[in-house]
């Protein structure tokens, strides 16, 4: 009989668990979604979706054999394999030096940049402090959906590899001519309604439109004060090309 509910007890242990993992995985789908929708609630000419990944990695000391292999994780996570080639540079003056070991690549729809940079202050003699940082840029045009995946698998690889970092998303859209405050009111208040978020302040400053809300179905967020945001969104006229571009980041816009 113990047994018996020993098993029972086990299953619905295993059950609870299942049901769990099953919400998170609708929230993180929904969140995805929510972000695209909103978005894509613009006609667009063309698009573009950078992820920006920021890492403090603490004084530790890193090789640049350990850097590599931390940008080429970083970049197997992205799709990215086979032989990656490196730049390396070391520069500054006596008591401080800034290096760097980063991998760059292109191409005519999306690039990578992926850089550690250690910061070497020299307080005294033969005492050195170290300062790591990790940078990440993944820029796609014309393909939201990829930036938005991409950024999860970022996310999934920088938890294996147990780095805290601030990973961002920026959409950004362009449509032909100037706007008016009432469409670019209406823009914001049409992408803000759809990730069901709530406005927090917004205005116009030196022909920049800025907007700042928060929404509940975005797990990450910042806080201004006591405030917390985690939609910004940012409307912009470019006289020479004639073109207004209209960017959303999650939870800001870098």
């Amino acid at each position: 009989m113990n047994r018996k509910k020993a098993i029972i007890t086990l299953s619905s242990v295993w059950l609870v668990a299942f049901i769990c993992l099953i919400f998170t995985w609708i929230n993180d789908s929904r969140e995805r979604a929510d972000i695209a929708t909103a978005f894509a609630t613009g006609n667009y000419l063309s698009t573009n979706g950078v992820v920006n990944v920021y890492a403090d990695y603490g004084n530790k000391y890193l090789s640049d054999e350990d850097k590599k292999n931390i940008i080429i994780k970083l970049a197997n996570a992205i799709g990215i394999n086979g032989d990656l080639e490196f730049q390396s540079k070391r520069e500054g003056e006596a008591g401080k030096y800034t290096g760097t070991v980063s991998f760059t690549t292109y191409n005519n729809s999306s690039s990578t940049d992926i850089r550690i940079v250690t910061i070497e202050n020299e307080a005294t003699e033969g005492v050195v402090y170290l300062e790591q940082y990790i940078l990440m840029e993944l820029s796609i045009d014309n393909s939201i959906d990829s930036a938005i995946y991409y950024k999860e698998k970022i996310e999934d690889e920088l938890e294996r590899l147990n780095i805290a970092a601030d990973v961002n998303i920026n959409l950004k859209g362009c449509v032909q001519g100037p706007l008016s405050n009432a469409k670019k009111n209406e823009i914001c208040e049409d992408i803000i309604e759809e990730l069901k978020g709530e406005l927090i302040i917004g205005g116009e400053n030196d022909d920049i439109y800025t907007v700042y809300a928060y929404s509940k179905n975005i797990k990450d967020y910042i806080i201004n004060g006591s405030v917390k945001t985690n939609i910004n969104i940012m409307i912009s006229y470019d006289k020479e090309k004639d073109l207004s571009w209209i960017t959303v980041g999650a939870p800001i816009i870098n």
